[in-house]
């Protein structure tokens, strides 16, 4: 501009200030072309800030621009930047104030075209706040809230950070939005185009995030020591660990309906979602629970209930029963007789006995036998070794699971004698051996063996049977050799291991 001006002047000068003219059409001088006027200005909202982009018709070699704005038409105008680029970010306006945007182009010589038509808009706060501001939700259906400066007429609310396939629909101040489905953080991002024609850039987007939550678990629930029946008195440890914090815990069990649990920072591990929640419960006078189901409750912070989960082991506050007297009877090499006194307790449930080679002897290990009849008084114990002392001790049981001992008994088990042999007979048809022999009646008889050798054996150690009968009455076995001398007999074996041999019986095959 400044640049035309002079031109004129200097034009002025020599037409009035000359009495002599320049009579030629041949004079190669024109005025510089005034550089184009930006066009399709666009204001762009960002949070607290305006950026505007615009275009040329025309592109100018070393071309720049220069961009004002002024907060009324016709008053002073501010120049804000001037830069080759294409968009700028105008920053420190006043929230809420309308401003007007203009563009002018600069040649790469100094002169500055006309003003674009100016853009107005009002910079301010943009935000999207998802459920109230809250950090967790447990359902995909979500409130929107949303602020913007001035006023929107439609908008774009999407989970995708492009806006690759959001479509634009009516602006409201709050709306229902439902969130994709799968646990975890949730991201939502609006656009807004407003009454004045700017809009927010997809880069520009406000968002906010929050966490679905549509489950919780409990891992486990457990207490310390499980292997006891406690009384009044004792302490209970009870925990309760999920993969989850900020969430409540309890514990219930027969005759405690809500027991509360707080968070245990020395037990849990955060880094590896491992969350533990116990206590210390001391048992209170008069409380008895029988078998009682200890059961973990959890809510999270989100609202959701987790399924009850149960501990391992069923709890047991009881007084224990009275102990029976009991005694031990030698019957045989392998069986000894226990008889023992009968349980007065109501709440009986069973007589367990337990049996050892030592004094200490114990429920430590597994029971012979559980006898559930009160009324039983007796049991043989059998299949026992000879000549050995085996240590016993019963146990009563109550329905609480709580237990009292006899004293430790004891008895010896007679010297096994051998079996009573059986006589062997036997007969050829053809090519067939058939053997009989006399059946054992033995109270231990455990089974026959056939046995075939080339000559009578020294012993039957290294032989194998060619059948083990199980049955006392089976007596009878055929048995094709083939041809040749065969010597046969038949050994009696007792449960203890002891055996007798019959007479060997010969045949021949041709």
């Amino acid at each position: 501009m400044k640049l035309i001006i002079l031109i004129i002047a200097l034009l002025a000068l020599l037409v009035g200030g000359c009495d002599r003219y320049i009579d030629s059409e041949d004079l190669d001088f024109s005025l510089p072309e005034a550089p184009p006027v930006p066009i399709y200005v666009k204001a762009i909202h960002l949070s607290e800030s305006i950026m505007l982009d615009w275009q040329v018709p025309d592109t100018l070699a070393n071309m720049s621009f220069k961009v004002y704005y002024t907060d009324s038409l016709g008053g002073p105008e501010q120049l804000w930047i001037k830069t080759a680029a294409y968009s700028t970010t105008v920053t420190g306006l006043v929230s809420g104030r309308l401003y007007y945007f203009m563009v002018s182009s600069v040649t790469s010589d100094g002169l500055e075209g006309e003003k674009s038509e100016p853009v107005a808009t009002s910079p301010g706060l943009m935000s999207v706040v998802i459920g109230s501001g809250r950090k967790y939700t447990n359902s995909r259906s979500v409130r929107l809230d949303f602020i913007v400066p001035v006023t929107a007429t439609v908008m774009q609310v999407t989970e995708d950070p492009l806006f690759t396939e959001a479509i634009w629909e009516s602006y409201a101040p709050i709306k229902t939005f439902v969130l994709t489905a799968g646990d975890g953080v949730k991201y939502v991002y609006a656009r807004f185009r407003f009454a004045d024609g700017s809009e927010t850039g997809i880069g520009s987007a406000v968002s906010d995030s929050i966490i679905l939550d549509t489950e919780t678990s409990i891992n486990s629930v457990s207490y310390s020591p499980d292997d006891q029946v406690f009384a009044a008195g004792d302490s209970i440890a009870f925990s309760l660990e999920t993969a989850e914090g900020d969430g409540s815990a309890s514990i219930t069990f027969p005759g405690q309906s809500s027991l509360a649990l707080t968070f245990d920072e020395v037990q849990s591990n955060i880094g590896a979602s491992r969350y533990v929640y116990s206590r210390i419960y001391e048992i209170p006078a008069g409380l008895e629970v029988v078998g009682g189901e200890v059961a973990g409750h959890f809510l999270d912070a989100a609202g959701n209930s987790a399924p009850i989960v149960n501990a391992p082991a069923l709890l047991t506050i009881s007084n224990p029963p009275s102990p029976v007297t009991a005694y031990a009877t030698v019957e045989s090499s392998s069986a000894i007789r226990l008889n023992w006194s009968q349980s007065v307790d109501d709440d009986f449930a069973a007589y367990h006995i337990y049996r050892g080679l030592t004094g200490s002897v114990s429920n430590s290990s597994d029971p012979i036998m559980v006898v559930t009849s009160r009324a039983t008084r007796t049991y043989k114990d059998e299949n026992l070794n000879e000549s050995t002392q085996y240590f016993y001790r019963i146990y009563v049981y109550d329905n609480t699971g709580l237990s009292a001992a006899s004293s430790v008994i004891s008895a010896v088990t007679l010297v096994n004698q051998a079996p009573a042999p059986v006589t062997l007979a036997a007969g050829v048809d053809g090519a067939v051996v058939s053997l009989s022999w006399s059946s054992n009646n033995d109270s231990d008889f455990e089974s026959y063996r056939v046995y075939r050798a080339a000559s009578i054996p020294a012993s039957i150690d290294q032989l194998t049977p060619l059948v083990i009968v199980n049955a006392r009455a089976e007596t009878a076995f055929e048995n094709s050799p083939g041809n040749g001398t065969f010597y046969f007999g038949v050994a009696v074996f007792d449960k203890q291991g002891k055996w007798a041999v019959s007479n060997w019986v010969n045949v021949t095959i041709p």
